[in-house]
């Protein structure tokens, strides 16, 4: 019965579950402390407050070492503040719960939290454009990940713009999406889609139905909506929504406001890169500067990567990103070099030769055990990039054997907390550039994929030549040598990597010859990024709605 009860919570099946648990404990079948964890988190999703006190005091009184049954006492306390309308209250209870979370079952905070702040905001307002005003301009973020937070404050927005049927209409098919997001604190491109694939669908029906009055919503919830709908496969939505987001974003976001917040300049600078012609982005942040929004040093990182966009490359003695010995030692590495780029896919292309003569070869999650075909891929490696999901906690043979070979190293932030047998590597390892956070990504939505980060990352180190080798932007999954499957939904992938952002920068870097291309990759950067992500949708149509 208990496997049974964790299968339904896992499925979130919670009512079914509390049942079962309910039928557990009456029989004296609470046995472990990850029980009473698991018993009393069906509880806090059903507010089941009664049952929720009783079994957190008896879970605290059989194993008095786990305190954590203490936070979810305040986390009790703060969803009875939240239900009555007690913001403040609420965020120091979530405070205090979030300082001793449970590692186990652990109860989803961040939307409430967010919530909270947001309806302690908007209750001192003495009007509802003022409401409105407040709700949109604490709506944007800018992540590489959505979260459940983001979608906070949309059915206020919605009940206090649109007329009542439609209001009543749209609103009966988003409050099973949020109510779903309200119990999950991680990226939200981490979701089992199975679990709410229904209601998405019915949600997205609805905005499709309503779509004028959807694009009128603030520009941050626009954002979030479209990125949203894309992780499901949605594109048209997806497109017509990020539209709407560009069209409203500079009337929104412009330097003469004394409001303006940091991600929101950081969307503009974004806007700038992508869609004008500018060859210094550097005025408009000049302006935030003036007014505080930001310090110099964060300014300048995204205006060094900004510059990329129009062929600028920052002086190295100004590069705001190097923070290491070992980021000094692979400038020095990389410049003035002949540097090929080489992804596994294969475009059909006999590169080899052309690979093996540059003097660094750069590949990504390289490890022995890939079989690529030397005619076609080369057979020199001299630095690899890699990521925490392609390593494991114990050490890999075939990747440590690999990695001792490379001049260089290369791994995410998250790598170099977990690995720590990455310590015992002789070749020397550097953290790649950290290009996701809202105020260093110059991307409008989302952040680069590997082919876009390494060309960030290797081209303020003024190389002589860079050529991208073997790589077609996912419009086929022809990957040799086992690097990843065939066959596989990658809309996940693309609401965080977005699509357009990746193939702009890209296009851009090579249209003011920073980068070369092979042939493969010249042909899709011939074409414009509307026809680019008509033919992505089509080799992906299987996976998109």
């Amino acid at each position: 019965m208990k496997s049974m009860a964790i299968e339904l919570m896992c499925r979130h099946h919670w009512r079914e579950a509390g049942l079962l648990w309910a039928e557990l404990d009456a029989a004296g079948g609470l046995a472990e402390r990850e029980d009473y964890h698991a018993y009393a988190r069906c509880c806090e999703v059903l507010k089941d407050w009664a049952v929720h006190i009783d079994i957190v005091n008896r879970g605290y009184a059989f194993y008095p070492d786990d305190k954590s049954f203490l936070s979810r006492s305040s986390f009790r306390e703060a969803m009875l503040a939240y239900e009555a309308g007690c913001w403040r209250e609420t965020m120091n209870l979530l405070g205090e719960a979030n300082d001793l979370k449970p590692d186990c079952w652990l109860y989803s905070s961040s939307y409430f939290r967010w919530h909270a702040f947001l309806m302690s905001n908007a209750s001192v307002c003495s009007s509802d454009n003022e409401k409105i005003s407040v709700l949109a301009y604490w709506a944007y973020f800018k992540n590489a990940n959505l979260f459940s937070r983001q979608a906070a404050g949309l059915d206020e927005v919605i009940s206090l713009t649109w007329h009542e049927d439609a209001c009543d209409d749209f609103l009966a098919v988003l409050s099973p999406v949020v109510e779903f997001l309200k119990l999950v604190d991680f990226p939200l491109a981490d979701i089992e889609q199975d679990l709410i694939a229904v209601p998405v669908d019915e949600l997205a029906n609805r905005a499709m139905f309503y779509i004028a009055e959807v694009s009128k919503l603030p520009g941050g919830y626009l954002a979030f909506l479209s990125r949203f709908f894309l992780m499901f496969g949605y594109a048209e939505l997806y497109c017509l929504l990020r539209t709407a987001f560009i069209q409203k974003l500079p009337a929104e976001i412009h330097d003469n406001r004394d409001d303006l917040r940091d991600v929101e300049l950081f969307y503009r600078i974004a806007y700038e890169c992508e869609f004008s012609n500018k060859s210094d982005i550097s005025e408009f942040t000049k302006v935030a500067l003036e007014k505080g929004v930001v310090n110099h040093e964060v300014a300048s990182k995204v205006v060094s990567l900004g510059g990329l966009y129009s062929g600028s490359i920052t002086p190295r003695r100004n590069q705001p990103w190097i923070n290491s010995v070992v980021d000094e030692a692979f400038g020095d590495y990389i410049k003035g070099k002949r540097v090929a780029i080489v992804g596994p896919v294969d475009v059909g292309l006999l590169n080899g030769a052309e690979i093996d003569e540059f003097d660094v070869v750069i590949r990504f999650n390289h490890r022995q055990s890939l079989k690529l075909d030397a005619e076609k891929f080369g057979t020199r490696t001299d630095v690899s990039y890699y990521i925490y999901k392609n390593l494991a906690r114990e050490c890999d043979v075939d990747y440590f054997d690999t990695m001792n070979k490379l001049d260089f190293v290369v791994v995410d932030e998250v790598s170099i907390s977990i690995y720590s047998w990455l310590s015992e590597l002789k070749a020397p390892v550097r953290t790649r550039l950290a290009v996701w956070r809202f105020d260093s990504c110059p991307f409008l939505f989302g952040s680069p994929n590997a082919i876009q980060r390494v060309l960030m990352d290797v081209l303020r180190f003024f190389p002589q030549m860079v050529k991208v080798f073997n790589v077609n932007f996912f419009l086929n999954l022809n990957f040799s040598g086992g690097y990843r499957p065939s066959q596989m939904n990658l809309f996940p992938d693309f609401s965080m990597h977005d699509p357009f952002s990746n193939f702009i920068f890209t296009k851009k870097v090579v249209e003011h010859g920073l980068v070369q291309v092979d042939d493969e990759l010249g042909k899709i950067l011939r074409l414009s990024p509307d026809q680019y992500f008509s033919e992505l949708m089509k080799a992906h149509s299987q996976y998109s709605k």
